[in-house]
């Protein structure tokens, strides 16, 4: 009998040992009882892929964001704390004419870039990093040629690194974007390639999501 309960209290303090040991995970978290707000982009950063350089104009992108609950991506619900972020994305608006640009055999061609959604996903316990995933198709037109981005599935398009970030008083900064290994699909006579890419990146962008943080 008093085997059976020092063994059972062996059982009792691994299994505490074991579940103080693990580390807590990060998750975005509301200033408020809010689950969205805006996000301000300050710098439009740079979208490649096949050759060509894609840029809106800072002062005209529009943002929100929305925290969510664990999920298939697209199908999360919103909540006040979780561990993804939705970042959905309007590219071009009145404020900035609508100059999305790309150079193509040394001319500048005005595209059409539609709105989509991005998606945060928190990395272990660091406050200081998280992974990209595309929730909503993106999709980039000009005369000639389309590049579609897809929406996350499998291996492609989902837990791109990285992303830094860093709180700042109740905001959350998105520091600095090094997101390599987007998979892109070019269609079309114009476009500098064809065909599904997987080497696309997009670096540069930053912005503050205004009222949550990462904690």
């Amino acid at each position: 009998m008093i085997r059976i309960k020092i063994l059972a209290g062996l059982a009792a303090l691994t299994s505490a040992i074991a579940i103080s040991a693990t580390p807590a995970l990060a998750e975005f978290e509301s200033n408020s009882s809010a689950t969205t707000g805006k996000t301000t982009i300050t710098t439009n950063g740079v979208f490649e892929v096949g050759g060509a350089k894609v840029e809106c104009a800072a002062s005209g992108i529009s943002a929100t964001w929305k925290i969510q609950a664990a999920g298939g991506l697209g199908k999360q619900s919103p909540t006040k704390r979780g561990p993804h972020q939705s970042l959905a994305i309007k590219w071009q608006t009145s404020e900035n004419n609508g100059q999305c640009m790309t150079e193509v055999v040394g001319q500048k061609i005005k595209l059409n870039v539609l709105p989509c959604n991005l998606q945060l996903e928190q990395v272990g316990a660091s406050t200081t990093e998280v992974r990209g995933s595309v929730e909503t198709e993106c999709l980039i037109k000009f005369p000639g040629c389309e590049i579609k981005v897809p929406q996350g599935t499998g291996t492609k398009n989902i837990g791109l690194t990285k992303v830094l970030v860093e709180n700042s008083g109740s905001n959350l900064n998105l520091k600095e974007t090094r997101v390599g290994g987007i998979t892109a699909i070019l269609t079309g006579a114009l476009c500098p390639e064809t065909g599904e890419k997987g080497k696309a990146k997009l670096s540069g962008f930053t912005g503050v999501t205004l009222g949550e943080k990462l904690v």
